[in-house]
């Protein structure tokens, strides 16, 4: 019988959970310098913030991550350390539904373990974490992002494992606002939300049943944002890259090697596509009869199969600037290697979750000071050169480059960037002449990355 002595020691155990992630994202966060898509987005401090949103998605990115990150930056880095934490926590919260169907049980202990795997494999087991989770430009448009995705599927879970989801107005408009979002995420995760939409519509005509009006809000918003991000400029420039024309021109055996290439990339940083597999093909040996009629085994192999489309189709490209373009991809795999672990618990009722968390805590643990540290010196470094930038008296100043400080574990090598000032260093209604200067030789020093 619980008492409410028992459930007050639950619910210190369970915030203390909680605040540890957020203090360690939020840390990790504030330490992270500004990099490229910040020395672009500094315009918004010259502007009102809707006329700089409206200037870079013209001129910039036509991503909804620009709006995301041109609000912040318009506020300050302070705003994005404080909201990024508690997106990240939503973001896990929302991974915890989609793989079983309800919320985590905050007056108990059972859930911790599932829980925690949840908040150390979001950063553990995506690919680029630095990039994609503490640098704002990345967060923006890749974690961010996938918080509007998650919710759609969720929401497309439950219906499918008969929960009603209600057709009232508030849905409708909220879930058609999440499909606007997701349908303006990205190049990769658009499209992937319309074609789940595609088929989940097709699975109500195939039970010969009426769609709900808030699928309809949801494909709606999809198709608007959709139209909206590959109508744009922006993303025109982007498919005229010299890299899609190779890939348009390179023989049959080339984008095969270029394939293999950026497959052992990722597997670099995450082993997951591997693992889950791996898994799958041993409950099919074990229990072939149960597996393909189980709802979490089906998910899992679709799941991986959609990580597998998503970093695919990226794989098209002759060179990848960056891993965090698998962020999506990552999130997959290891959607599918949570549902595997499921499937495998309620087969052999063993609680292999304990032993996950518990593996991955005391990874986490005796590694931390790796992890760290070099977001520290990162750290170091940038203020170092925002010292330089305040005290420069010549009109051009030499900015030494940040220095790469990687990791043992390769997600946590932090990406280069040539570094930015703070927008805020400039005033707001006139850019000094020496500014200026100084803005145009970090220009030509991040031309290349660019």
């Amino acid at each position: 019988m619980h008492t409410a002595k028992s459930y007050r020691k639950t619910y210190y155990v369970w915030a203390a959970l909680c605040l540890t992630y957020i203090f360690f994202i939020a840390l990790l966060s504030a330490l992270f310098p500004y990099g490229v898509d910040e020395y672009f987005a500094d315009l918004s401090t010259l502007r009102k913030t809707l006329d700089a949103v409206i200037y870079a998605h013209k001129n910039i990115n036509q991503r909804i991550g620009v709006f995301y990150g041109v609000t912040v930056l318009c506020c300050g880095k302070w705003l994005f350390v404080l909201l990024n934490p508690l997106v990240q926590l939503f973001l896990c919260n929302t991974f915890f539904y989609f793989i079983f169907l309800r919320r985590p049980d905050f007056k108990s202990f059972k859930d911790i373990p599932i829980f925690g795997c949840l908040l150390l494999l979001s950063f553990m087991a995506v690919p680029a974490p630095s990039e994609t989770l503490f640098w704002i430009g990345g967060a923006v448009n890749y974690s961010w992002h996938m918080v509007s995705f998650m919710i759609i599927l969720c929401v497309l879970r439950a219906a499918a494992g008969g929960i009603t989801v209600k057709d009232g107005r508030r849905n409708i408009l909220l879930l058609a606002l999440a499909g606007f979002a997701t349908g303006m995420s990205n190049e990769n995760n658009a499209p992937m939300a319309l074609i789940i939409c595609a088929g989940f519509w097709a699975l109500f005509i195939f039970n010969k049943k009426r769609a709900p009006l808030w699928f309809y809000g949801i494909l709606a918003g999809i198709a608007a944002g959709l139209a909206i991000t590959f109508g744009s400029g922006t993303l025109q420039q982007r498919l005229t890259h010299y890299s899609f024309e190779s890939f348009r021109s390179a023989s049959l055996e080339m984008k095969l090697l270029f394939h293999l290439n950026h497959f052992h990339d990722l597997l670099a940083d995450t082993l997951l596509p591997v693992i889950t597999p791996a898994l799958a093909a041993f409950a099919l040996a074990q229990n072939f009869k149960t597996a393909v009629k189980n709802t979490d085994f089906l998910l899992a192999v679709l799941c991986w199969a959609i990580s597998m489309v998503l970093a695919f189709v990226l794989f098209m490209a002759p060179s990848v600037g960056s891993m965090r373009i698998f962020y999506s991809a990552g999130v997959f795999a290891f959607l599918a290697f949570m549902l595997a672990v499921k499937f495998l618990r309620d087969i052999y009722g063993i609680n292999f979750f304990r032993y996950l968390f518990a593996g991955l805590g005391i990874v986490f643990i005796v590694m931390l000071p790796l992890i760290v540290l070099p977001y520290f010196n990162l750290h170091g470094q940038n203020a170092a050169r925002v010292a330089l930038l305040r005290t420069a008296k010549a009109p051009v100043v030499k900015i030494p480059p940040l220095t790469v400080v990687g990791c043992p574990w390769p997600n946590f090598t932090i990406a280069y960037y040539d570094g930015i000032y703070s927008p805020r260093f400039a005033p707001r209604n006139k850019i000094p002449a020496k500014v200026e200067a100084v803005r145009g030789t970090i220009a030509s020093l991040i031309a290349p990355v660019i």
